[in-house]
């Protein structure tokens, strides 16, 4: 009898450190742009989001409102806040998790090449503006460059008060645009930055937004998906790979998945004078037989007139 007593304490123990084990690990999760010193959008409704164990039951709390939601099969969940009036600072709370000195105001993303990724220590009186800019009601969050075929739950990052260290690397149009809009409004202003110099806008769509659009054509081969195929960039320059670091910069930093081929030929006067695209047979890691090599539009892109500009040469189909 106490040996069976014991075996039913032992088997109730075992249960009560699973299941307590399995609450304590379901964990509600949240995008980085929830976080500390966020800044929330004003005047409309505000979806939260994240993720926990399928089947948790999420609330969130803000001001004086508090939704709740269950998360799905996924484990994926959203809850909508009622419009917001400016102003702050206030808790975000998501179960266990609490975001502190949340802002309400405006929003914007600030997004494009190197004109808007263009930093404000490099702008006229750079000294002066990074040391008067000490504004508590402007937020900056800025996503690292990263290139994906396909869309991302989430990036790296955070809020960041707008303070000298961290206003001198941030774009300056979206810094200004903040400052001086946050001035004229009087309410708190947010910043995403998400800005890449030389991206082409071939660089935003996804692979079956190109695959629908006929024009589009020449620019499925950027996807090495097409036809399951390694594919290789060629470079054609003027007789020598000397001088050629830019070029090759301009490449991997637009296409960091692909690989770019440096093919050396007497081709006329100046630097690389055509790129074109050459698909390696799957498994052989070389080109396909005959080596075929076509113009491409990748040659008259932004990134790769800047580098071969650099070089003192000209860009051609």
């Amino acid at each position: 009898m106490n040996s069976s007593i014991s075996r039913l304490i032992g088997m109730m123990a075992v249960f009560a450190t699973v299941w307590f084990t399995t609450k304590a690990d379901a964990v509600v999760n949240l995008p980085s742009v929830f976080s500390d010193h966020m800044v929330l959008q004003r005047d409309m409704a505000v979806p939260i989001w994240g993720t926990a164990a399928p089947g948790e039951k999420v609330t969130v709390k803000f001001r004086d409102q508090e939704g709740t939601a269950t998360a799905d099969a996924d484990g994926k969940w959203l809850i909508k806040l009622k419009p917001l009036t400016a102003g702050g600072p206030d808790k975000l709370i998501v179960n266990t998790v609490t975001n502190e000195d949340v802002l309400v105001g405006e929003v914007w993303v600030a997004s494009g090449q190197s004109n808007m990724g263009f930093s404000l220590n490099r702008a006229n009186d750079a000294e002066a503006e990074i040391a008067n800019a000490k504004y508590l009601r402007i937020r900056f969050f800025q996503t690292p460059s990263k290139v994906a075929e396909t869309p991302a739950d989430d990036v790296k990052g955070q809020w960041r008060i707008c303070a000298p260290d961290v206003a001198k690397s941030f774009s300056a149009v979206a810094y200004f645009f903040a400052r001086d809009l946050s001035r004229y409004y009087d309410i708190p202003f947010g910043i995403i930055q998400s800005a890449v110099g030389g991206k082409p806008a071939d660089a935003w769509p996804s692979l079956p937004a190109l695959q629908g659009e006929p024009m589009l054509e020449a620019y499925l081969p950027y996807f090495s998906t097409r036809y399951g195929n390694e594919v290789e960039f060629l470079v054609v320059v003027n007789g020598t790979t000397d001088s050629t670091a830019d070029v090759v910069a301009g490449f991997t930093n637009s296409y960091p998945t692909l690989r770019v081929i440096l093919e050396p030929k007497p081709v006329g006067k100046g630097g690389a004078l055509m790129v074109g695209f050459r698909e390696a047979a799957a498994g052989q890691g070389g080109p396909m037989p005959g080596g075929r090599v076509q113009p491409h539009p990748l040659a008259r892109d932004e990134g790769f007139a800047d580098a071969v500009s650099r070089m003192g040469g000209e860009g051609g189909g």
